[in-house]
């Protein structure tokens, strides 16, 4: 089962954001956690000033608090804007090649 990380980042200025988007790019991911399944940043589509980070972990349980990579990751991009961090779990899926609900 996949739980994921979400950080949402509003940054201020265009200043902020290029300087958030090119501290990821500047991250090291050398220390990989075992059930870490990736990490995306988003750029919202409308709101131009605003980012996201997408961490997809992958274990049996969702987890009740914030993971030690999520807490990190938040407290650096908080040096760009506003932060808000939260933690997600599937509650249901559709297959679409299929057509048929998941729990």
């Amino acid at each position: 089962m996949d739980w994921i990380e979400l950080i949402h980042l509003r940054t201020a200025s265009d200043a902020d954001r290029d300087a958030a988007l090119a501290a990821f790019e500047q991250l090291s991911w050398a220390d990989r956690e075992s059930d870490l399944k990736e990490i995306k940043l988003l750029r919202n589509c409308a709101l131009t000033l605003d980012l996201s980070l997408l961490i997809v972990w992958r274990s049996r349980v969702c987890p009740n608090a914030k993971s030690p990579l999520g807490l990190r990751l938040a407290a650096a991009f908080s040096d760009f804007g506003q932060i808000n961090h939260s933690v997600w779990d599937c509650a249901s899926s559709v297959d679409v090649t299929r057509q048929e609900s998941t729990p």
